[in-house]
Parts: C-alpha cells; sequence; structure tokens
C-alpha cells in the first residue's frame, strides 16, 4: 500500500486509488491504513495538519488537491460518524455522487458508511437510496466492501 498525503500528485496509474473521505475527527482514516498495509493499493489521506488554514493561498491549494484527487480516484470511501456534521465530506459525497452519474457507475464509485449516531443520518440514508441501496453501519463493514 502506497499513502498519498495532501499535495502530492505522484500517482502511479498501474494501481487502485482509494479516497478517504469523510470526517476527520475521529480516528477511523488511521485504522484503515492499518487494515489495508499488505493491499497493492494507493490510498490518498486528506488530512493536512502542516497548512496554514489562515493562509488563503495555502487553503486554496489543499482544497484544489483534494478536489484533483477526487477525479482520480477508482473509489472514494466515506465514513461519517458523530464527531462532527462534516460540511466537507457532504460535499465530496455531493461531487462524487455528480461525477459518478455522469459516468453512470456510482455503486463502482463510492461506498459509505454511516454511524448510528451521525446526526443527519436520516438525509444520508434517504438520499443515497435514490442511487444506490448498500449503507455500512460500521466502519468493519466498509472495510469488508
Amino acid at each position: 500500500m502506497q499513502l498519498v498525503k495532501s499535495g502530492d500528485y505522484n500517482l502511479p496509474d498501474n494501481k487502485v486509488k482509494v479516497y478517504l473521505a469523510g470526517n476527520m475527527g475521529s480516528p477511523w482514516r488511521a485504522q484503515f491504513v492499518k487494515d489495508l498495509a499488505n493491499e497493492d493499493i494507493i490510498l490518498i489521506d486528506p488530512t493536512n495538519e502542516d497548512y496554514n488554514k489562515q493562509d488563503f493561498n495555502s487553503f486554496r491549494q489543499h482544497c484544489y488537491w483534494e478536489i484533483d484527487m477526487l477525479n482520480v480516484a477508482d473509489l472514494i470511501v466515506v465514513w461519517m460518524d458523530e464527531s462532527s456534521v462534516g460540511p466537507i465530506s457532504l460535499f465530496e459525497i455531493g461531487y462524487a455522487c455528480g461525477s459518478a452519474m455522469a459516468k453512470e457507475n456510482i455503486g463502482d464509485k463510492l461506498i459509505m458508511g454511516v454511524d448510528q449516531h451521525y446526526p443527519k443520518r436520516k438525509d444520508l440514508l434517504v438520499r443515497w437510496s435514490y442511487f444506490f441501496n448498500k449503507i455500512n453501519d460500521n466502519t468493519d463493514e466498509l472495510l469488508d466492501e
């Protein structure tokens, strides 16, 4: 497994690229990285503690990188939990749905999991069911996908 962090555009074409979208307030990403360490894939992790959120150019560069990575990802994995409503994650879900709809492969492009205690769970369940019926209730189910 190759881990790609914010700002890195060095992605080999011959490996499956998985973007880790979703809430930043829980340790689910670190667990995914650990659990998938022996897989021949690229994990794209947008976590970036180094950039200066007060510096607009740094912020814009990071946001553009995230969108670029959503575009090149073969698969987008989303985990939503009670740590935050996750407005950026909701954008990523909407963006991925729009992109996948244009290609008619939403079930192949996006895998989502929503914790039972996520404050907008009902909204995501209803809207997601319009496109695809499967939604995971915990990170173990999400990982199994």
